[in-house]
């Protein structure tokens, strides 16, 4: 399969907005922003080839298939590097938002 698509590991990681509920307590208003920071800052930190199989498959809903033509790899190479990337994003924003959300706990826990 050919593609005129071709994904530039230099572009700028997009902006991905969770689709937490807004509707919540000011504490989960606070983790839903800090959450969409940490990933918007994990997904900058990935190096190319991971973010660029990450967002292509992820964000942009490609096949592997599709991926692996888009980034002139094979397809075990796309899944190794997704793998890759999905590990490194939950690495990194589990260490960035652990302390926030223990002390949001530790808040809730002293509400009446």
């Amino acid at each position: 399969m050919t593609s005129d698509r071709h994904f530039s590991p230099t572009a700028a990681a997009p902006a991905i907005t969770p689709s937490c509920s807004r509707t919540g307590t000011p504490e989960d208003e606070l983790l839903g922003g800090e959450a969409g920071a940490a990933l918007d800052r994990a997904l900058g930190a990935l190096p190319d080839g991971y973010r660029a199989a990450l967002v292509l498959r992820d964000v942009d809903g490609l096949s592997s298939e599709e991926t692996a033509d888009v980034l002139r790899e094979s397809v075990p190479s796309v899944k190794s590097r997704l793998h890759r990337a999905r590990m490194a994003l939950r690495e990194s924003i589990t260490t960035s938002l652990a302390p926030k959300l223990a002390t949001a706990r530790i808040h809730v826990a002293r509400l009446p």
